[in-house]
């Protein structure tokens, strides 16, 4: 039996074979062409990404900067850290003498010099 078809360019072509063979082959030919068109339409979103790219990165790098303006904004002006500032400077009311604080003092701090314990707030 001779079944008439026609390959994916449309050309006419001529299967002599079982009309089992010639319903996969049609089936084949489908896959294929959905295949194609699949693959098509993700190299266009992959272009389009990559052409859109630099626009949404510019749009997300503003939107972060009027976020923490309008942050800071709420806060008010922003202090110095005590790292930018240095650090701390104490006396010792016992010796007199002044030592440097390496952190901010929030709990019990020793005088390096003659062991007494101070409290964060002496």
């Amino acid at each position: 039996m001779s079944l008439p078809f026609t390959d994916k360019d449309g050309n006419p072509m001529t299967i002599t074979a079982d009309p089992e063979s010639g319903i996969r082959w049609l089936k084949f030919l489908g896959e294929e062409r959905r295949a194609d068109e699949k693959q098509g339409l993700l190299k266009e979103t992959i272009q389009t990404f990559r052409e859109e790219w630099p626009v949404v990165a510019t749009a997300l790098k503003e939107t972060a900067e009027g976020y923490n303006r309008s942050a800071q904004g709420r806060r008010g002006p922003q202090t110095a850290s005590t790292e930018e500032a240095g650090p701390l400077e104490a006396t010792c009311p016992s010796c007199q003498r002044s030592f440097l604080l390496k952190d901010t003092p929030t709990g019990v701090i020793s005088c390096p010099h003659c062991g007494v314990v101070l409290t964060a707030a002496e």
